[in-house]
């Protein structure tokens, strides 16, 4: 019983000591000031108004820290020599045939899964337009011409 006393009164006493220290941090930088108080500070590239030597964090001043924010300071994605590196070019779906994964085929409905997605005569797919769904195969017009995709035996989607 007597642990959890101690035990509160030390988180009791941590609280209001950080309570404290935030209040203390930030009154003093956060102070009023009037808008003509403001606009008499002198303004250098180097100082913002209203900051002190103190407010520097990681050796970087406010002015330095916008600076950097707006874009003078180094690029994050580009390796430290200056060095750059080519990303692959991945083809976009409409750059390509879509594949055929599955064909449903009845005399009333005629359905195919095609790159996973399930498409139905007539309905525009990667810049295709879908004609006929047969039970192996699916014709597909576009890009010059006509174009058969067929279903790969033994292959699951």
């Amino acid at each position: 019983m007597l642990r959890n006393k101690v035990f509160f009164l030390l988180l009791i006493v941590s609280v209001f000591f950080a309570v404290y220290r935030n209040y203390t941090f930030f009154r003093k930088r956060f102070h009023a000031m009037t808008p003509s108080a403001m606009a008499s500070l002198p303004v250098s590239p180097d100082r913002v108004p209203g900051e002190k030597k103190e407010d520097k964090v990681d050796g970087l001043s406010t002015a330095d820290r916008l600076r950097f924010a707006a874009g003078a300071g180094r690029d994050p994605f580009v390796l430290p020599g200056g060095e750059t590196f080519a990303v692959p070019q991945v083809s976009s779906k409409t750059n390509r045939l879509p594949r055929l994964n599955a064909v449903l085929w009845s005399r009333g409905r005629r359905v195919a899964l095609l790159d996973g997605e399930i498409h139905q005569e007539g309905e525009n797919i990667s810049g295709h337009r879908i004609l006929r769904i047969e039970p192996d195969r699916v014709i597909l017009a576009g890009g010059g011409g006509e174009v058969m995709i067929e279903l790969k035996k033994g292959e699951t989607p």
